[in-house]
């Protein structure tokens, strides 16, 4: 395993077992930060679909829903979050925002 292999491994590993501001931080690490927009760009995996996503908590979660909930709390029922900037897999808890859900 070379040693960038195992930094990420780390740094995923602050993801998920980290809470609050602490998960917060250990999200920004593992993205591409762009200093014009403020974005951070998940530079790590992605599911199916293109969701930055990774397994936390147990379970392979949508990574825009962890760095919101690591920073806001927790979703309402029958809320959703949408984001504010046009850069995909950007995971600034900033650039969301909750929207109704309209299922």
């Amino acid at each position: 395993m070379t040693t960038a292999h195992h930094n990420i491994l780390l740094k995923r590993d602050r993801i998920r077992y980290s809470v609050g501001a602490d998960r917060t931080a250990a999200i920004r690490d593992l993205c591409s930060l762009n200093a014009d927009t403020d974005c951070w760009r998940w530079v790590s995996t992605r599911n199916a679909g293109g969701m930055p996503s990774m397994r936390v908590d147990g379970r392979i979660m949508d990574m825009p829903i962890v760095s919101f909930t690591a920073c806001h709390g927790p979703l309402p029922e029958g809320a959703v979050i949408s984001r504010t900037c046009n850069m995909s897999g950007c995971l600034n808890p900033e650039h969301y925002h909750l929207s109704p859900n309209q299922a």
